[in-house]
């Protein structure tokens, strides 16, 4: 694979933390008015009403991890359009910066990195809410492997490729089950947000990022 070819990076540890719903709680008033606006756009686009809008986006985020990857592949939409009709109108101020969360990142023993569905500008703006626009030293996003989505094998091993680390050197910490499979192939330390998915590729589940952080300080304190 592209990562092992490059060996072993000085970096210490390097952490991957998804965006949306992992950084801030599920359910958030945020993501709801996305989801709607797409919505919006598929009954547009492909002519059809709300409960096949949301259908039609749950079968293709079920085939390629993301509505946006389907529709940039399969049915060749301008995807930067959709993405500005999407993102310039959201109040992005509805999220609340939690300055537990952002120490606790801060002070992890290693790197952090947004890895996310979604594109550069809605974690941008997201990472200027919750105060964290120093908090991770890079963003991947959609564009970053060719408008490819999360949970798509290659999608992960271009992020290894760019940061020049194996997945040993990587913990995943995501709120989306799926997309924690392929990073345990690759051999990442695995966290899931929510519920216990009682699935063998999840190494740890939180009910929360705050919980998880508070657990991962007091692990590496104690390795210190």
């Amino acid at each position: 694979m592209a990562n092992a070819e490059k060996g072993k990076s000085t970096l210490s540890h390097v952490y991957l933390f998804d965006l949306d719903n992992t950084l801030y709680p599920p359910g958030h008033a945020l993501f709801q008015n996305l989801m709607e606006r797409v919505y919006t756009y598929f009954e547009n686009a492909f002519d059809v009403d709300r409960a096949e809008a949301i259908a039609l986006n749950r079968k293709l985020v079920q085939q390629h991890g993301s509505g946006f990857d389907a529709l940039v592949h399969e049915h060749g939409h301008d995807i930067e359009g959709l993405f500005k009709e999407l993102y310039q109108a959201q109040d992005y101020a509805v999220l609340e910066a939690c300055a537990h969360t952002r120490a606790a990142i801060q002070n992890l023993p290693g790197t952090s990195y947004i890895f996310t569905n979604g594109p550069r500008e809605h974690a941008e703006l997201c990472l200027q809410s919750l105060e964290m626009t120093d908090t991770f030293a890079e963003i991947f996003c959609f564009r970053s492997a060719g408008f490819r989505s999360k949970p798509q094998l290659p999608v992960y091993e271009k992020v290894l490729e760019t940061l020049s680390v194996m997945g040993n050197q990587c913990t995943m910490i995501e709120d989306s089950v799926k997309n924690l499979q392929p990073a345990k192939e690759l051999g990442m330390c695995t966290v899931f947000l929510g519920e216990d998915p009682q699935v063998e590729y999840v190494d740890e589940v939180h009910p929360n990022v705050l919980s998880w952080l508070a657990v991962e300080t007091k692990r590496t304190q104690v390795a210190a």
